[in-house]
């Protein structure tokens, strides 16, 4: 398997060749473009030039004299035009690379250039009440040109040299780039591996500025984040579920052995506590069953339309006289005809856990439970004044067996599940339970269901 540095380096250099060989082509092409347009110039230019220097000569009757030879010789040296004048219609001269015929006497005229690859100009004038006709020709393609073709293949050369200099810097570029690139890519690689070990202290922030790499690495920093954290809750959980089943165990253990020893009678009382904590570990091991059962069967549940509003009216009155006896101010606010799809038993039961657990860590102050509708969503609250969650623990509070507090996390009895329980209850409904506390203040637990007409 190809190491990434080498494939992204290879990637980027057939892009950067891929780049250079279009923009070579494309100069190359736009370069002849503009050097034929220039030619064409300059041809017209010379053309002009030419015309009017034979027009001169012919006006001062010095055409077969002395400058006849000099002249033509130096427009026929590059071997790049071909000239033929005419005189009323008779021809006197031609000049061009291959032949040099001058004088009307002269029978035999060979074109130098032919008339698909030639480019022909024709100027007319009249000098001493005779016309004539000048055709210029010149090469079509300029490749034909010596000295343009050696123009242009230096040009090619030059364009060669570029693309060889520019491949060697693109391909040191592209292996330093590469590696700087690829950087953070490791980086987030070895956290995973990290994660993946348990080793989350070693996990490390990557060195990016890339949004969708910075991204991801902040996603798997708090994947991280969370799995630690379940790793801490999977162990305390285990330490939670040996302490709650020894417990109980123990107990049944010890007063078993002391009836079998003649330590103690089995008397109503010693039976009593044996079946005290025979039904400890049943209401443990019923919670655990109901919490895997609505965890693993949401959908199976039997739902209904039910009314909300006169639940949890039923639920208050069965509650109110204990809080009232915990000498704590109550108050309720219940919206009424709130009707909702879902079991009524489960319901009821999450309804009851959530209140129960404001009852449980409430010592002074008040309860208050509200039941109202919003924007099409059934909201029941119930906020107390206990002795609150701190900001850490929140997110754990629904987690089967959590105790924000260890030190006194039995003293309030009961197994740590009433709220797992009533978080996938809430879930098998399509609902959503959240928590609002702070430390010595209160508590707000609140869950929301969709609303039927």
């Amino acid at each position: 398997m190809t190491n990434l540095n080498r494939l992204f380096a290879q990637y980027f250099i057939i892009a950067i060749i891929c780049v250079l060989l279009v923009m070579i082509l494309i100069f190359n092409y736009t370069s002849t473009i503009f050097f034929t347009d220039f030619l064409a110039t300059t041809y017209e230019k010379s053309n002009d030039t030419v015309f009017e220097t034979i027009k001169v000569l012919l006006e001062n009757d010095a055409f077969f004299g002395f400058y006849r030879r000099n002249f033509l010789e130096s427009i026929a040296q590059d071997g790049t035009i071909e000239l033929i004048l005419f005189q009323d219609e008779e021809h006197i001269m031609s000049v061009g690379p291959i032949n040099f015929v001058i004088g009307p006497d002269q029978s035999t005229f060979i074109h130098a250039f032919e008339e698909d690859n030639s480019i022909k100009y024709v100027y007319t004038f009249t000098v001493y009440e005779k016309d004539f006709t000048l055709t210029i020709s010149r090469l079509k393609d300029i490749k034909l040109v010596e000295q343009n073709a050696k123009y242009l293949n230096r040009l090619n050369l030059m364009y060669l040299a570029v693309f060889i200099f520019a491949l060697l810097v693109t391909t040191l570029l592209s292996l330093m780039l590469s590696k700087r690139f690829n950087k953070p890519i490791i980086t987030i690689k070895e956290n995973i591996n990290y994660i993946k070990r348990g080793q989350y202290g070693k996990i490390k922030e990557t060195d990016t500025k890339a949004k969708e790499l910075k991204e991801l690495s902040v996603e798997i920093n708090q994947l991280a984040i969370s799995k630690e954290n379940e790793d801490n809750i999977r162990k305390r959980l285990s330490s939670d579920i040996v302490h709650e089943l020894k417990t109980p165990i123990t107990a049944l253990s010890a007063n078993l052995e002391a009836i079998l020893d003649g330590i103690y009678e089995a008397d109503h009382d010693r039976i009593k506590i044996l079946l005290d904590q025979t039904n400890r570990l049943s209401r443990l091991v019923n919670g655990l069953s109901k919490l895997t059962i609505l965890e693993t069967n949401a959908e199976e549940l039997n739902k209904e339309r039910i009314d909300l509003s006169s639940i949890v009216k039923d639920i208050i009155i069965t509650f109110e006289p204990a809080i009232l006896d915990q000498n704590l101010k109550f108050a309720s606010n219940i919206e009424e005809d709130i009707f909702v799809m879902g079991n009524v038993d489960k319901l009821l039961q999450s309804f009851i856990n959530v209140i129960s657990n404001a009852l449980k860590y409430t010592e002074k102050g008040s309860i208050k439970v509200n039941l109202y509708k919003d924007h099409g969503k059934a909201v029941f609250e119930v906020k107390d004044t206990g002795i609150g969650i701190d900001e850490k623990d929140l997110p754990y509070v629904f987690e089967r067996f959590y105790r924000s507090d260890e030190s006194r996390s039995r003293q309030t009895g009961g197994a740590g599940i009433g709220l797992a329980i009533t978080k996938a209850i809430i879930q098998a409904h399509d609902g959503e339970v959240k928590v609002e506390s702070t430390i010595n203040v209160g508590s707000t637990f609140t869950i929301i269901l969709d609303t039927v007409d």
